[in-house]
């Protein structure tokens, strides 16, 4: 039986190879994954140097800190795609034993927590106060979500990898540390197996807490948000999955493609042009940012959006270099969206039906149906802003795009790298996945794939 042991890391250059080396000798058959946010001390080069001796230790990479949960999402992911039969998660400070592993491990319980707070659970040279805070919110937290886990925010966990996809990780709303409080939720809701076994939970010794004040406040919010707000009409079926948990499966993956010259994260190709053209890029960042949804509805064209970008900035942009850039940025969205294109190729294949929805004014969107027949040959269904005149988030759009799919909102799935998107889709009552990077992208349309869902002929 394979067990991936997920840690999230950021700036824990001091405590990787101690924990790596203690997890590694722990019974069984163990792989640690270091889920690393591009941390400043180095600490995923630290990672790098210990797998090159090691074929038990690996580290995924993230381009920048997204908050724990994004970071767990994008570990599991990463675990279930190695062929995990079990999947633990702990903090990197030693604040878990690596010692408690395999009896984590050892329970036959779908989701096993490591709490603090069962018979023979501790929180040694904790104040008395902080116990009591501690405690008084898991009672909170328990009296309104009506769960009877004891340590409903712990992070101490073993998930069997079959109940990961039931709850379908990847659609969590929680990107900081609440993400416990939610998956825990899920697995409850999802009518999972859960097992409470006692561990010491004890503070780091070495590098910087991340702990802040603000947590607390933030799982008092998740738990009402779990029992009033949006996570509890989203629920444990509103996520892409294969109809084991409540809710139908999904049918159809709908996918959004940046605009062109309308994104606030300039494409690093178009930048250099820039720079070569002797332009402050900057200028061009904010007047797009100003100016995009304006675009984005169709309510100026494309050319009159550069006019009052200049014209903002004070600058004259010769009509050449102006389409220099336009070619440019056209190009880096091609770029940007070759590995999505290989992902629908592949959706499609497995009969799930293909959907497109994306903000674009209509100069670009002309461009788009002239260049880019393979995306728009794979859709079933399409939707542009700019061609319909109305723009994301706003409700029209996504309800016009499931019309014309022909599908249930709970059989679509949303992929977009802006929560706000997902958001939209979410309230819409479609599964929504936010991605960030390629890797954490490929593993979870895998698994997407691994499970089926789609109506193959």
């Amino acid at each position: 039986m394979k067990t991936v042991v997920v840690i999230p890391t950021y700036n824990e250059k001091e405590n990787v190879k101690l924990m790596s080396d203690a997890v590694l000798a722990q019974p069984g058959e163990l792989e640690a994954l270091f889920v690393d946010d591009n941390s400043p001390d180095g600490t995923g080069d630290v990672v790098d140097e210990i797998a090159k001796g090691c074929g038990r230790v690996h580290c995924l990479h993230r381009e920048r800190k997204e908050g724990l949960g994004r970071a767990y999402v994008a570990g599991f992911a990463k675990a279930l795609e190695m062929g995990a039969d079990r999947v633990v998660q702990m903090d990197c400070d030693f604040s878990h034993d690596p010692a408690d592993i395999a009896r984590l491990v050892a329970e036959d319980a779908d989701l096993v927590i490591g709490s603090r707070y069962v018979k023979g659970g501790s929180t040694p040279g904790w104040p008395f106060k902080r116990r009591l805070i501690s405690r008084a919110g898991g009672v909170f937290i328990r009296v309104v979500t009506g769960m009877r886990i004891k340590d409903p925010t712990g992070g101490f966990k073993c998930w069997k990898a079959e109940a990961l996809r039931r709850i379908h990780f990847e659609s969590a709303m929680s990107a900081g540390y609440s993400f416990q409080l939610e998956m825990n939720h899920r697995a409850w809701k999802a009518g999972l197996s859960i097992r409470e076994i006692p561990i010491s939970f004890t503070d780091r010794t070495r590098g910087q807490s991340k702990i802040t004040a603000g947590i607390a406040v933030e799982s008092i919010k998740v738990a009402l948000g779990l029992r009033f707000g949006r996570r509890a009409r989203q629920g444990a079926a509103q996520v892409p999955g294969d109809g084991s948990a409540k809710g139908p499966a999904t049918r159809g993956c709908v996918f959004d493609f940046g605009g062109v010259m309308t994104t606030t994260t300039m494409p690093e190709r178009v930048k250099k042009l820039v720079d070569k053209l002797g332009i402050d890029w900057n200028i061009l960042k904010t007047g797009f940012a100003k100016h995009r949804t304006l675009a984005d509805a169709d309510l100026i064209t494309m050319d009159e959006m550069y006019d009052r970008i200049w014209a903002d900035a004070g600058v004259e942009v010769s009509p050449e270099n102006r389409a220099l850039i336009v070619k440019e940025d056209f190009a880096s969205f091609l770029y940007r969206n070759e590995r999505t294109l290989e992902w629908m190729r592949s959706l499609k294949a497995e009969g799930f039906k293909i959907g497109i929805l994306t903000n674009m004014c209509t100069e670009f969107a002309k461009l788009f149906r002239e260049h880019f027949p393979d995306f728009i040959a794979l859709a079933d269904a399409m939707v542009i802003s700019g061609e319909e005149h109305i723009c994301k988030p706003s409700p029209e759009i996504y309800a016009l795009l499931q019309k014309r799919i022909g599908l249930e909102p709970g059989e679509l799935c949303f992929f977009d790298d802006v929560e706000a998107n997902c958001d939209g889709a979410r309230a819409a009552g479609w599964n929504a996945v936010r991605f960030t990077t390629t890797e954490e992208t490929s593993a979870r349309f895998r698994e997407l794939l691994r499970r089926g869902g789609g109506d193959r002929q």
